[in-house]
């Protein structure tokens, strides 16, 4: 069920943690991780919006097959016809306000701007290769392209990779493991090939929703990024509260060096004696310095 709304007020600040899913490469599972991931965040009570970046909308037709009486996803797309723009970002202002998790549902053939969008975008990262030469030439490309991105290494998000659709004990496998092992991005869990991602996709579930109970090592395979991701969630909110106490500690030095030359300059120009006249000039000479 796809649910739309404008949030309250466009300027205010947002207090949710955006989750893009993201690979140049097509096909290796992206949609089924994004939804999979609102489906767990949703039932566990955080709310929910999916953004689906791809034009082939593949988590928003995910989100019409929902039952109505699961919890509320809210769904935006990139694509919708309102929107002039290819590189429109009016979709910002259509976050329910409400939400605590965005998650990005990101296209094939991700460069250029549209990389640099979702980086942007984006506090956390993820990336799923499958098990597959092609795939692992294609996400080996992919992340060169995120090392030497100007965004990526200003932002620096939280980054991992995960295996996914994965066969065990099989060449194909032991091939991606060597790749994935020689990645300065953390390897954070491998997803194995079941039925149960089918059955819930065609009915708009997410694995954690069917009724069939899952066995440990499908556990397992969730409970290990799901664990990086609030570990990840963690160090942002410890890393926001440090850029906000020092801006607070800027602050501080600027009104006590203000409250300085306020009193150097009432002392000096005894007919400036309005305080405020004094602080706003001396404060607008101490900016241009």
């Amino acid at each position: 069920m796809i649910q739309r709304k404008t949030s309250q007020n466009k300027h205010s600040h947002r207090q949710y943690v955006s989750i893009a899913v993201v690979n140049s490469k097509g096909g290796c599972g992206k949609s089924t991780i994004s939804t999979n991931l609102a489906a767990y965040f949703t039932t566990n009570g955080l709310a929910t919006t999916i953004f689906d970046y791809d034009p082939q909308g593949s988590s928003l037709k995910w989100l019409k097959a929902r039952p109505s009486h699961f919890p509320t996803i809210y769904g935006i797309s990139k694509h919708s016809k309102d929107r002039k723009s290819a590189f429109s970002r009016s979709w910002l202002i259509e976050v329910p306000y409400n939400t605590q998790r965005l998650i990005i549902d990101t296209p094939a053939a991700l460069d250029g701007f549209f990389l640099d969008d979702i980086i942007v975008r984006s506090q956390i990262l993820i990336i799923p290769v499958l098990p597959s030469s092609h795939d692992i030439r294609a996400t080996a490309e992919f992340i060169s392209q995120l090392y030497i991105n100007t965004q990526y290494r200003r932002c620096n998000p939280p980054t991992c990779v995960i295996a996914n659709r994965v066969t065990k004990d099989t060449l194909a496998f032991g091939k991606l493991q060597r790749f994935l092992f020689q990645l300065k991005i953390p390897f954070i869990s491998t997803f194995s090939d079941n039925r149960y991602y089918l059955q819930a996709a065609e009915k708009g579930m997410g694995i954690c929703e069917l009724a069939t109970r899952l066995n440990d090592a499908e556990l397992f395979e969730w409970e290990q990024l799901l664990s990086w991701i609030n570990d990840s969630v963690g160090r942002i909110s410890n890393r926001n509260m440090a850029d906000t106490m020092n801006s607070n500690q800027s602050t501080s030095s600027s009104d006590a060096i203000n409250t300085i030359n306020q009193k150097t300059d009432t002392n000096n120009n005894p007919k400036n004696s309005d305080n405020s006249y004094a602080k706003g000039y001396l404060f607008s000479k101490y900016r241009r310095s």
